[in-house]
C-alpha cells in the first residue's frame, strides 16, 4: 500500500529531508553549501528546495523573519515550523523544528557543536533570548 500525501505534506517532508541532509556539515559564517553553512543559509537552502524562496535569493535571520512573519505564529511549534531567537527586535538565530521539543540547526554555539545538529529547542535558554515560531505550511 502506498502512502498518499497531499501537496503540503509532501512539501513539509521534502523540507525536512533537505535539512537532515545537512546534519554534520560544518558551521561556516555565511556558508551555504555542503562544505559549510550557517543557520540562515541552512533555512534558505531548504526553503529554496520547496519553492518558498527564489533560487538566487539569500536572507539573514531578520530577512527570513520579515519574509514569513505574516504566516501563522503558533504558541507551540510543530514539525516544519521555523524557530527564531531574538534579542529585542534583532534576530540572532533560526532553526527548523522537528517537533515541539527539537530542531535542526547550524550553530557555532560552542566548540564541540560547530555544525548542523539536532538540538533541543531550549538549548539557547541561558542566553536570555526570546523564542518565536512561524508555521510556513498554512
Amino acid at each position: 500500500m502506498m502512502l498518499e500525501l497531499n501537496e503540503t505534506s509532501r512539501q513539509k517532508l521534502w523540507f525536512l529531508l533537505q535539512a537532515y541532509a545537512y546534519v554534520n556539515v560544518p558551521y561556516e559564517w555565511s556558508g551555504q553549501d555542503g562544505k559549510g553553512i550557517d543557520c540562515s543559509g541552512l533555512v534558505c537552502e531548504c526553503l529554496k528546495a520547496i519553492g518558498k524562496l527564489e533560487q538566487n535569493r539569500d536572507l539573514d535571520v531578520d530577512g527570513i523573519w520579515n519574509r514569513f512573519k505574516l504566516y501563522e505564529q503558533p504558541a507551540v511549534p510543530h514539525f516544519g515550523c521555523l524557530a527564531f531567537w531574538f534579542k529585542g527586535n534583532d534576530g540572532k538565530h533560526v532553526a527548523i523544528c522537528l517537533d515541539d521539543k527539537h530542531c535542526i540547526s547550524a550553530t557555532a554555539y560552542d566548540e564541540k557543536n560547530r555544525s548542523v545538529k539536532i538540538h533541543p529547542l531550549n538549548y539557547r535558554d541561558q542566553q536570555g533570548l526570546d523564542l518565536k515560531y512561524i508555521n510556513i505550511f498554512p
